[in-house]
């Protein structure tokens, strides 16, 4: 019984949202070859953070909207929102494969405000300091014991990583259930606390939730 909600909540994911794939070391996703030297609008992003509603809680109707915070390398933060219903993923496979048009698919985009100077450079710091090759945990391959709870929402924590086209994940978990994935990287870790201590993203969460 354990084994099949643990399934079924693990299936829920990946059935709403492609972003959240649960594989192996690294967690580096989607590698594309850019089309020219000229920087995009993707390529300026330095950390996003996304939160998806579960549809089995009665208290969302909003389970097919993914919700986004978006931090550029200016500091700049931008948050914006996806509806599978309406696009049909669309803006979800331009986004993971960092196609600077998905921009223009984005619901409800807006600038909220800025990181600070002092943190906009470390988080840069933070960054550029990960390690891929750091340990880390997989409730699959490490048959981790979450507790078979539904979780109110989903969430994950990204980030670019050299100078590859890749998406780097530090943390995809449940609200209740705890991580999926998360790795022990030391400055991964800092960026997300950093994150999560910025006023703008306490009032983002705040908002969504």
């Amino acid at each position: 019984m354990y084994m099949a909600c643990k399934f079924i909540k693990i299936l829920n994911i990946v059935s709403v949202c492609l972003v959240m794939i649960l594989t192996g070391c690294g967690k580096i996703e989607n590698e594309v070859s850019p089309e020219s030297s000229e920087e995009s609008d993707m390529d300026k992003i330095i950390f996003y953070a996304t939160i998806l509603h579960n549809y089995q809680e009665e208290k969302y109707t909003d389970s097919d909207v993914m919700y986004y915070f978006v931090v550029l390398r200016d500091g700049t933060i931008w948050t914006m929102e996806n509806n599978f219903r309406t696009d049909n993923y669309e803006f979800a496979r331009k986004f993971n494969s960092r196609d600077s048009s998905a921009w223009e698919l984005a619901e409800h985009l807006e600038n909220i405000g800025s990181l600070s100077t002092e943190d906009t450079q470390k988080l840069s710091e933070y960054i550029s300091g990960i390690d891929l090759n750091s340990e880390d945990y997989d409730s699959l391959r490490d048959d981790g014991s979450n507790p078979d709870v539904i979780d109110s929402f989903y969430y994950t924590y990204k980030c670019p990583v050299s100078d590859v086209e890749k998406w780097f994940t530090i943390i995809d978990a449940g609200s209740d259930s705890g991580a999926f994935y998360k790795t022990y990287d030391e400055n991964a870790l800092s960026a997300v606390k950093l994150i999560e201590n910025n006023q703008f993203f306490i009032e983002w969460k705040e908002k969504i939730n």
